[in-house]
């Protein structure tokens, strides 16, 4: 029941009457829940065929959950947006159409009084272009004492095309 990375087009599937070719398709159970349990309706969202040019890029990386993470990752933050362009950065967004980097800035979610409950938020600098589709890679993060996080397993079963139970 996790909606991360949001957006993405695993939420979506094909559908040609749309403008984009994609309509959302997401399930109440997947839907954050009240404070008395029942979730959020999908029914609203799933009238979009997508997702907001401006939307942000929302997703828990475990480890990467403290000020003290952020620094040593060395993600772009909204003071020096033009690091978004270096070799090395760790939070690149592509269009995955050119292959061009986009101007992006990061940053942790500060709202979570839980600290598992931490998100990493990639913000566009300006709006992507409306029906491009963007690719969103993370490498080389690191946790408060510098160790280099690992993938996720699920991930990196996908990222390796190798099984994984539930994937």
């Amino acid at each position: 029941a996790c909606l991360y990375p949001w957006p993405n087009d695993h939420f979506t599937v094909v559908d040609p009457s749309t403008e984009s070719g994609r309509q959302l398709a997401l399930r109440d159970e997947m839907m954050p829940r009240n404070r008395f349990g029942k979730p959020v309706s999908a029914a609203p969202y799933n009238h979009s065929d997508g997702f907001s040019p401006g939307n942000m890029i929302v997703t828990k990386v475990p480890g990467l959950d403290t000020p003290e993470a952020f620094a040593r990752t060395g993600a772009v933050p909204i003071t020096d947006i033009e690091r978004s362009v270096d070799p090395a950065q760790p939070v690149v967004v592509i269009n995955a159409r050119t292959l061009e980097r986009q101007l992006i800035w990061s940053e942790l979610d500060a709202n979570p009084a839980d600290p598992r409950d931490v998100t990493l938020i990639v913000r566009p600098a300006r709006n992507h272009e409306e029906g491009e589709r963007y690719i969103v890679a993370l490498r080389n993060l690191e946790d408060a004492g510098g160790q280099t996080l690992e993938p996720q397993p699920a991930f990196r079963a996908l990222r390796d095309g190798l099984p994984h139970p539930g994937v």
